[in-house]
């Protein structure tokens, strides 16, 4: 049953992640939408807020928290249909970041930590970056990687494209985080952008016994 510090701390943490889904150019609403509303009026919005919040607490059961990619999904599909001019990007920039903001709160406690081993990494420009550059030597890995998402890359790390040919990190870096969208609306699956840096993610949390949400933590900035 919720609490009152429950809710607060709750919400507390969802107010964090919507500035960080949307800052500065990360959420550009259509011009003249009928339902396009100010950055401080987001975080009001309860439909994708109430979204959020069953994903947390999913998280925080046991039993739920093992189907966390697919609670993942449906909650991400919710918030992006619910916020005017959201994007894949924006919504998982909120959705990950309101679980690395509750992570705080579990971190100490062995049980509760692994609770949160299957969250995303929050995709963003900075852990993108870094991301890449771990990966520049790891040649296997990353065309084991490529190639689980039915992308064959070339001897020189290429990815090829209807419109031509770019390096593996073009392909992961465009377009950026904030303007990552599925095919066909909601109704597409993750974005094979998305879904490569969360495993690339996860290859190299395991190199040091983290978990991916973790990997942020430690590594962005």
């Amino acid at each position: 049953m919720s609490t009152i510090i429950d809710d607060a701390i709750f919400d507390f943490a969802y107010t964090l992640a919507m500035r960080d889904a949307t800052n500065r150019t990360a959420y550009q609403p259509k011009e003249n939408d009928e339902l396009s509303i100010t950055r401080s009026q987001l975080k009001h919005l309860a439909e994708p807020k109430k979204c959020v919040r069953e994903y947390l607490d999913a998280i925080f059961n046991k039993e739920e928290s093992k189907k966390s990619n697919d609670l993942f999904d449906e909650c991400e599909k919710q918030v992006e249909e619910r916020i005017p001019g959201f994007t894949f990007g924006n919504a998982q920039k909120l959705i990950n970041m309101t679980a690395k903001y509750m992570f705080i709160t579990a971190y100490h406690d062995d049980a509760k930590r692994s609770l949160f081993s299957e969250c995303h990494c929050p995709m963003d420009s900075i852990i993108l970056e870094y991301v890449i550059r771990s990966f520049k030597e790891k040649k296997d890995d990353l065309n084991r990687i490529f190639t689980n998402h039915s992308i064959e890359l070339d001897e020189k790390g290429y990815v090829h494209k209807d419109s031509g040919r770019v390096r593996w990190f073009t392909y992961l870096r465009e377009p950026g985080w904030s303007r990552i969208e599925r095919e066909n609306g909601t109704d597409g699956p993750i974005p094979t952008q998305y879904a490569i840096f969360q495993e690339m993610v996860k290859t190299l949390s395991e190199e040091v016994r983290i978990f991916p949400l973790e990997f942020d933590y430690i590594y962005w900035g």
